[in-house]
């Protein structure tokens, strides 16, 4: 039996938006503008073969910052439905994209215009929001893909816009989501077992991007590298993360693909603790090339390091 932070997922929402008008014909494939490899993944796991799936940013990118290309715009200009994480995160981008290309069945409001955010609890709301703390998401912290019942929940969330915005292929959608569902309940399982074992453990990390991770792990973060959100860190900080480390015993170092590693090294040769760099996406390591590599790959990496101590 799956634990109760998990419950709402096993429970199939129908699959209906109200109010929505101009279906898609069944001939044309549903365009999504996926923001992040992770939503991209689950649109090409829920529409198959109804859909296209347009990735804006990839694996081993920060979100938070790309650059605007005429490509971004023209692909969003195309699209029927925009999939992203939202709180923030694509704040220094999406919204000149939405203005500058997005029609306005994109808009907000709109069945098309799709956020994770919206739709899940964010965890860890800043007790204020200005521009002391450094980069502060104000809704909570965006990185929701890392908790697998999110994932499961979104899937449903966009199978109901995908029937609302192309009726016709309402059975291909039922049927795509619900063989993802029960692949992924099961494998949802299994990893639930496998983290038992890392609940205590303590880590270091160099942005706050991974607290869904501990959310169902029970790992414990015992400092960040990052002075603040989004602010390197000065020599007397990383003595502070030092001695915290030190302090709660902190088995490694977690890094995503994109972040920069020279804090992290010096913090690593004083504690004599490994940097452990986790795909955090799709994509983001090599062999990491769908939504059960992620954390099948993400859980064998923290393993690894636990059996070490």
């Amino acid at each position: 039996m799956l634990p109760r932070r998990l419950a709402r997922a096993i429970w199939i929402v129908p699959l209906a938006v109200p109010g929505m008008v101009d279906p898609s014909p069944a001939s044309a494939e549903v365009r999504i503008f996926a923001c992040e490899p992770e939503w991209a993944a689950v649109s090409t796991e829920v529409g198959g073969e109804a859909v296209s799936v347009y990735a804006a940013t990839h694996g081993r990118q920060d979100p938070h910052y790309i650059r605007l290309r005429p490509s971004l715009i023209d692909q969003m200009r195309r699209a029927d439905v925009l999939f992203c994480s939202g709180a923030g995160l694509e704040g220094a981008w999406l919204p000149v994209i939405l203005q500058r290309g997005a029609p306005q069945s994109l808009q907000h409001g709109q069945p098309g215009h799709l956020i994770a955010s919206e739709h899940v609890r964010l965890l860890n709301p800043p007790s204020r929001v200005d521009r002391s703390p450094g980069h502060v998401h104000a809704e909570g912290n965006p990185h929701v893909q890392l908790l697998p019942e999110n994932i499961d929940f979104m899937a449903t969330e966009l199978a109901r816009r995908l029937v609302a915005i192309d009726p016709d292929n309402t059975e291909t959608y039922r049927r795509q989501l619900s063989a993802f569902q029960e692949r992924w309940r099961a494998a949802t399982a299994g990893w639930l077992e496998r983290s038992s074992r890392l609940a205590g453990m303590s880590v270091v990390a160099y942005h706050e991007a991974w607290a869904y991770l501990y959310e169902w792990t029970g790992i414990k973060q015992a400092a960040t590298i990052e002075r603040l959100p989004g602010v390197p860190p000065t020599i007397g900080h990383l003595q502070k993360v030092l001695e915290l480390a030190r302090s709660a015993g902190a088995h490694a170092i977690l890094r995503a693909p994109y972040e920069p590693t020279e804090g992290m090294e010096w913090v690593s040769d004083r504690a004599g603790i490994p940097i452990v760099e986790l795909p955090f996406t799709v994509g983001g390591l090599e062999g990491v090339d769908n939504l059960f590599d992620l954390f099948d790959v993400t859980l064998a990496r923290l393993e690894e390091v636990h059996d070490q101590y």
